[in-house]
């Protein structure tokens, strides 16, 4: 495992431009790279994880952050030990090219202090870093981890599947490997493929608060961004709202079983190969419920990342009795009996930044990304709000929430109000509506269909209408695409909640009066000293 690049610049190896930097590597030399870039190869054989070649002439996207592991580029030997060379640089095995690709991203810590150093911030006139001392980055960074015996697995399995399902435990590398698997895929067919999210609490998903099938054409290098991936007709989002499976596991099941279902009715006949990335359920219900998804999605093979003996990164520490407790043997025993299962060395690794960060990080991605797919990051309450007529849009409702008492409706505005809501068309005539709220157990029996998230800043009913912030990608096409074939809309949440700094002014700077965040040295011997001033027996 890297965790700095063994490639060295100097004035032979190295060419400079105003907006980007040339290397000429040889066999063996690779290098991590942090930051927003394009990866051009200009000739020679180049991996990216030792496992994904670049074609020659071909321009890769690249994000990294400091939550996941930075990829790795090397120059290896052709396979048939002939490589074209450049004219460029003629004395290397491999030349490629850098190039600064500015999105925005950064700017993220200016407007959300708590992510301020999540994507790398412009230090000089490139948008990049290579990794050559680990101690001096401000994140430890490493390599994504993937041995030979796993290369070899992977090769094997993305070469001829037409379902693939990857599970394991929890921070196990999962979603490093059905990447990697997505991306091979993508090699040998030269096609499409789909990918299916199945997991609630990740936070990488495409739209906050959905689980989606997706339709990809080009791989995945480093984090994941969804600007980077063009729209296909037959992706599908379904609105879930929570981040947690708990919340509504009736709701979540019907959600999967309808992924699974359009995955067969629309892509199957067409040979497109499926990921699958399952939950982290591994025991008891959880893993009755991964059964039940196998045996409608019928897989080819199964990845599974096991704990035992994990690589542990960035001081992660496992759960005592973990892997005795739920040993591989037990954990796979009646998947293998479904499918074929490869077992695979897990690599744990303590985050960086909170779940809730990334939650809130996914949201202002979503609501801030613009037409042009780049990002800017300002209170939306710099801009009026969009209005959506109550002749539209019928009514709103909380999945988990029924309102019996008859007095609640006059005010039940709260429920809507700086929440982040979805909208979705419906084509029926009447709702079970109650004024504008319409019980969440009442919209679940509907068939309505997902467009988009919004951020409800207030309801005005003088005026009759939602006032809403839409994603700066500009979804008003979409609405209006609904409201064109005489749809109607409907507007509904999970838990709903705004990033922070969304709904307050730019005139607030934020701040609470005593109240000092700065770092305090321990009172007595301890950190928390009791707040109370008096205590039993004391008079």
């Amino acid at each position: 495992m890297a965790k700095c690049s063994n490639f060295m610049p100097n004035f032979s190896n190295t060419m400079f431009t105003p907006e980007s930097i040339i290397y000429g590597l040889n066999i063996g030399d690779y290098l991590l790279a942090s930051g927003n870039y394009l990866l051009k190869v200009h000739c020679g054989t180049v991996l990216v994880n030792n496992i994904h070649p670049v074609p020659v002439g071909s321009t890769h996207s690249i994000v990294t952050n400091t939550c996941e592991s930075l990829p790795l580029i090397s120059c290896n030997q052709n396979e048939d030990g002939v490589s074209e060379l450049s004219q460029l640089m003629p004395d290397f095995d491999a030349v490629i090219e850098l190039i600064n690709h500015d999105e925005g991203l950064s700017n993220i810590g200016d407007y959300y202090p708590p992510l301020e150093e999540h994507f790398y911030r412009k230090e000089s006139q490139y948008t990049f870093q290579l990794v050559h001392d680990n101690s001096e980055m401000r994140v430890p960074v490493t390599s994504i981890y993937l041995n030979h015996l796993t290369h070899r697995n992977l090769a094997l399995v993305s070469k001829d599947f037409q379902v693939a399902v990857v599970f394991g435990a929890p921070t196990a590398g999962k979603t490093v490997i059905a990447r990697t698997i997505l991306n091979n895929a993508l090699f040998f067919t030269s096609g499409e493929v789909a990918y299916l999210d199945l997991d609630v609490e990740l936070t990488s998903l495409e739209v906050p608060g959905c689980l989606s099938l997706t339709i990809h054409q080009t791989p995945i290098y480093g984090s994941f961004v969804p600007s980077k991936r063009s729209a296909n007709p037959d992706d599908l989002h379904c609105y879930w709202g929570f981040e947690a499976f708990l919340e509504m596991p009736h709701r979540y099941l019907s959600i999967c079983k309808r992924l699974i279902s359009h995955y067969h009715v629309k892509l199957e006949a067409r040979d497109i190969p499926l990921v699958v990335r399952f939950p982290s359920f591994i025991k008891g219900y959880g893993k009755q419920l991964l059964l039940k998804f196998t045996k409608a999605l019928k897989p080819d093979h199964f990845i599974y990342l096991s704990h035992k003996n994990a690589v542990e990164l960035n001081g992660f520490v496992a759960e005592a009795f973990e892997a005795k407790d739920n040993p591989d043997s037990e954990v796979i025993a009646e998947f293998k009996e479904l499918a074929n299962v490869t077992s695979l060395r897990g690599t744990r690794r303590a985050p960086e930044v909170s779940k809730r960060e990334l939650h809130v990080r996914n949201k202002l991605l979503y609501f801030h990304q613009t037409s042009n797919k780049t990002f800017h990051f300002q209170s939306l309450l710099s801009n009026s709000p969009r209005t959506l007529s109550f002749d539209h849009a019928l009514a709103f409702s909380v999945l988990n929430y029924n309102v019996d008492d008859a007095s609640l409706y006059e005010r039940i505005d709260y429920l809507a109000e700086a929440s982040v809501m979805g909208i979705f068309s419906y084509d029926g005539s009447e709702i079970p509506a109650r004024g504008l709220y319409l019980n969440g157990s009442d919209f679940l029996k509907l068939e309505t269909h997902f467009i988009c998230l919004c951020m409800v800043h207030s309801i005005d009913h003088k005026h009759r209408h939602f006032n809403i912030y839409l994603p700066q990608l500009d979804q008003a096409l979409n609405i209006e695409k609904a409201l064109h074939e005489d749809s109607k809309l409907l507007l509904a949440r999970g838990e709903g909640k705004v990033p922070p700094v969304d709904m307050i002014p730019p005139s607030i700077d934020g701040l609470f009066p005593y109240i000092d965040s700065a770092a305090k040295k321990k009172i007595g011997g301890v950190w928390k000293p009791r707040r109370g001033i008096s205590r039993k027996n004391q008079g």
